[in-house]
Order: C-alpha cells, then sequence, then structure tokens
C-alpha cells in the first residue's frame, strides 16, 4: 500500500517548490552512512536547497557503513534553516563533542527545524536541547539518551516544539518528508 497517485503529486509538487534553503547534516566520526543518506536523499534532489556538510574539521569524515564529506565548519553556518543531526555508533563520542554541543545550541534557536535520527537524539540530549521531554532513538541508546536528561520513548517519531526525533534510518527519511513540507 503507498500513497495515492494525487498525493504523491502534490507532495513531489511541494518538494520541488522549496526554495532557498539552507540544510546543515552535522557530521562528526562515527556516523552512520545510512543514517545520512537517510536524510539526505530528500534534501538533495530539491532546487535551492543547500545541503552542506558541517563539522569540526574539512574533508572526510567516517562511520558505520561509509564516509561523508565536511564541507564547512561549525562557525561557517550559524544560521541553518535545518539541522539534521544523524546517529551512529560514535554518539557517545559525539555527545562529549563540546564544539558540536555548542553549535547545535547556537543555532537551535533560529532554526526552523533540528532532526535527530537513531543515536543522533543523544547528541542532542546532550546539547541540552531536549531536557524534560521523550525522544525516539535506537533502543540500546535509551540508557544513554536517559542519562543526559531525555526520556526514550516506544513511538517511532517524536516532536518536540521544532526539534523532531525518530528511532532510525527509515524514519528519518519520513522526518525529512515531513520537515520538508512544513518549510
Amino acid at each position: 500500500m503507498g500513497l495515492a497517485p494525487n498525493v504523491r503529486s502534490r507532495i513531489l509538487l511541494e518538494l520541488w517548490e522549496t526554495s532557498g534553503v539552507q540544510v546543515a547534516l552535522a557530521l562528526s566520526p562515527g556516523v552512520s552512512a545510512d543514517e545520512c543518506e537517510a536524510f539526505t536523499l530528500v534534501f538533495d534532489k530539491l532546487v535551492d536547497v543547500e545541503l552542506v556538510g558541517v563539522g569540526a574539521e574539512l574533508g572526510p569524515v567516517e562511520g558505520q557503513g561509509g564516509g561523508h564529506h565536511i564541507d564547512k565548519l561549525f562557525n561557517d553556518v550559524l544560521s541553518p534553516d535545518i539541522v539534521l543531526v544523524p546517529g551512529g555508533l560514535g554518539c557517545e563520542r559525539t555527545a562529549k563533542d563540546a564544539l558540536m554541543l555548542e553549535w547545535l545550541q547556537a543555532v537551535q534557536p533560529q532554526c526552523q527545524w533540528m532532526a535527530a535520527s537513531s543515536t543522533g537524539t543523544v547528541v542532542v540530549a546532550a546539547a541540552g536541547l531536549l531536557d524534560d521531554h521523550d525522544a525516539a532513538t535506537h533502543w540500546l541508546a535509551t540508557p544513554l539518551l536517559e542519562s543526559y536528561g531525555s526520556s526514550a520513548s516506544d513511538e517511532r517519531i517524536v516532536e518536540v516544539g521544532r526539534i523532531i526525533t525518530c528511532e532510525g534510518k527509515i524514519t528519518a527519511m519520513h522526518v525529512a518528508l515531513l520537515v520538508t513540507l512544513r518549510v
């Protein structure tokens, strides 16, 4: 079962009409290639969308399933419209990365949407952006998420204000579509 043809057409039309949007993909060592791809698959196809890999050092960053490229430093991307925080095996280290946490804290108030997938939710919680709220995450990351003051939800997607968390790569694509339709 899928979306009706008229619904698919409307979604595609709305996606292609999006313009002038900067989407920042927060990258660090250990980030999952699959989760990055699930988020970026949607945004990469849009006209007038600048999809930029953001991190502490320019160049390639390796992670589970492959690598990605950091195009700009945190200080070069201070007002993105959308921030995407994919998860990966490096989440525990990234949750202690002062540069990443400070950047998330700085850009969150003015970005339209922030989305975190799987263990990327732990990083957003470590930045203090999910305090006292439920969040979706990978079930194995529940204790780590809770150590940063957030509670793991049984829901696959959780929305708190302008922050959306999801449990993994399949739901990351759903969230990317949802965010695109709201911008």
